[in-house]
């Protein structure tokens, strides 16, 4: 594990880690989970998010970039949508037989303490630098709007 967490750090410090992380970041310091949860929790909604929204201007398509990572994992399928979607749900799946919480409900926080820390989750998360790497937009409502997906597992 030691090894594999150093080449994984290796990687992503000299790329970076885009929307998943910087919800994960978010949501650890916001509710102190552990960060490798965060991201677990965060990945499949971040996952979707960017290849259901159209790719910044000069920025790789995102569908195109999940197909190849499916193709990878040995995911069969017609089309570069239908392999993106299915590497979302082995995600989706990967947590479930781990026994990972698939939503911020499912790890324990409530409602009414998630109304009351979304102003913060989106501030924080717009300010953090992995927003910077997404291949598409993510701000404002449309980001309140992910932390709310986040939480309820929809």
């Amino acid at each position: 594990m030691q090894n594999a967490a150093t080449i994984a750090g290796m990687g992503f410090g000299n790329s970076n880690t885009s929307l998943s992380h910087a919800l994960a970041h978010t949501l650890g310091a916001t509710f102190n989970i552990p960060h490798g949860r965060s991201v677990g929790i965060a990945l499949p909604y971040s996952l979707e998010y960017i290849a259901s929204n159209p790719p910044l201007e000069g920025a790789p398509d995102p569908v195109a970039r999940l197909a190849t990572a499916a193709r990878f994992a040995g995911i069969k399928a017609r089309t570069d949508r239908e392999a993106a979607g299915k590497l979302v749900q082995k995600v989706r799946d990967l947590a479930k037989e781990t026994g990972e919480p698939l939503s911020l409900k499912e790890a324990g926080i409530t409602e009414q303490r998630m109304n009351a820390s979304l102003d913060t989750l989106v501030a924080l998360a717009s300010k953090d630098v992995n927003m910077y790497s997404s291949p598409c937009e993510c701000k404002d409502e449309k980001l309140r709007q992910l932390f709310q997906k986040v939480w309820a597992g929809t």
